[in-house]
């Protein structure tokens, strides 16, 4: 499914360090319907105003993978959609990452939280949900 002129739903399932397991992932109708809505409003505009390409590292997550010890994910991670919370999330990374950072701490009305990891070279999203969290951010070295 195309969420947009860049970005597609696939790329969504993606684990570098445990492919086997991000293969199995499937999208609910309303999943999907989420990630668009993250492409639309978040990951289009910020790939638009970027004039290169968003590399998607991690997107949906099973309960499994996200506990997988590389992963190390948040018991609550959003990248496991939580359904009752309608959460989203996705890691990205791109060639300006400091340009990108930039871009979102101007749009902090797009998103529940941004955390730059420095060290690692990636930016997590977590996308607009029903918490009443509203563009917090953090920088992790």
């Amino acid at each position: 499914m195309r969420c947009s002129k860049n970005f597609m739903l696939k790329e969504f399932i993606v684990s570098a360090e445990y492919p086997e397991m991000a293969a199995l992932i499937k999208f609910t109708r309303a999943e999907a319907e989420r990630t668009r809505q993250l492409v639309l409003y978040l990951l289009q505009p910020l790939r638009d105003f970027l004039s290169s390409s968003i590399t998607i590292i991690s997107g949906k997550r099973s309960p499994e993978l996200n506990a997988m010890p590389k992963v190390k994910g948040h018991l609550n991670s959003d990248h496991k959609y939580n359904p009752k919370r309608k959460s989203i999330a996705c890691d990205f990374t791109c060639d300006d990452l400091g340009k990108a950072w930039s871009w979102l701490l101007n749009h902090k009305h797009l998103f529940k939280l941004v955390i730059l990891y420095e060290s690692r070279n990636f930016i997590h999203i977590s996308g607009l949900d029903d918490s009443p969290i509203r563009g917090k951010v953090v920088v992790k070295p």
